[in-house]
């Protein structure tokens, strides 16, 4: 048996989007898998390294999304459900006190966005970059505290980010000087 057969995404997104993190044992997992629970310990470590790679394949599939979005739309919504889980995940983790290891050290997501901002926007490297750290931070804050700040739908999201892009259009510009 390979470790592919218990691809994290396939059988873990559906559960973890449906309840709490902590509801959503190996056991249950590995049922849905059809495999021995023993075998996701041996594959992954702790329920928590699972999550890693499913966080890990959720990251790969929006850095997808984004790098595929047509010019002038939107590259990612926040509430999109793979940003939403992502971003679950993240929290989770965290308050888990998990290692993340290697997979912040060079995110694929701000890859992307950079990519994007100097490819199809026509941004210098060092400020795309920037701006890709800002997009990632506003689009956390609307998925986590989108109610807290009266922000609750794409349509607001969209508003936000006029502005936002308005603004990194100046910005832009003055770099360019």
């Amino acid at each position: 048996m390979q470790r592919e057969i218990l691809t994290p995404s396939k059988y873990t997104n559906w559960l973890i989007s449906e309840r709490p993190f902590t509801d959503v044992g190996v056991r249950e997992i590995a049922a849905e898998a059809d495999v021995n629970h023993g075998f996701v310990h041996t594959w992954f470590g702790s329920k928590n390294d699972l999550l890693l790679e499913v966080l890990r394949d959720l990251m790969v599939e929006a850095a997808e999304q984004i790098a595929s979005s047509p010019a002038g739309a939107p590259a990612i919504q926040p509430f999109d459900p793979v940003a939403q889980q992502a971003l679950r995940l993240v929290m989770f983790l965290k308050l888990e006190g998990a290692s993340f290891g290697d997979l912040f050290d060079d995110p694929i997501v701000i890859k992307a966005f950079v990519d994007r901002y100097v490819n199809v926007e026509g941004i210098e490297p060092r400020t795309a970059r920037i701006a890709a750290q800002q997009v990632v931070a506003i689009g956390a804050s609307v998925v986590l505290f989108g109610d807290v700040i009266g922000v609750k739908s794409n349509d607001d999201v969209a508003a936000l980010l006029g502005q936002w892009r308005h603004f990194l259009g100046l910005l832009a510009e003055q770099t360019r000087v």
